[in-house]
């Protein structure tokens, strides 16, 4: 597993101590900790995601202990996906 090193300023909003897997935008690399069960139950697309074969350990991106997923989308609209999905706004 290949650690990913990123700064505390580098965090995105939900950050959650407790989560665990982070997502991390390519633009801005701006990582967001949270819930995989959370994001899976809510949305088909997560869902379907985390159905797919894991990489190897050794493919395998980590921060913070966690799993990393590369996302593509911008660090904003991504921070306003999760807290939909979250609170349902």
């Amino acid at each position: 597993m290949t650690n990913v090193d990123i700064p505390r300023n580098k965090r995105g909003d939900p950050w959650f101590e407790d989560g665990n897997i982070v997502l991390l935008t390519e633009q801005e690399a701006i990582a967001f900790k949270v819930h995989r069960g959370v994001l899976a139950r809510h949305s088909e697309i997560f869902q379907a995601m985390f159905e797919l074969p894991a990489p190897s350990q050794s493919d395998m991106e980590s921060l913070d202990n966690c799993p990393v997923v590369r996302m593509h989308d911008l660090p904003v609209e991504l921070s306003h996906l999760i807290k939909a999905l979250y609170d349902g706004a």
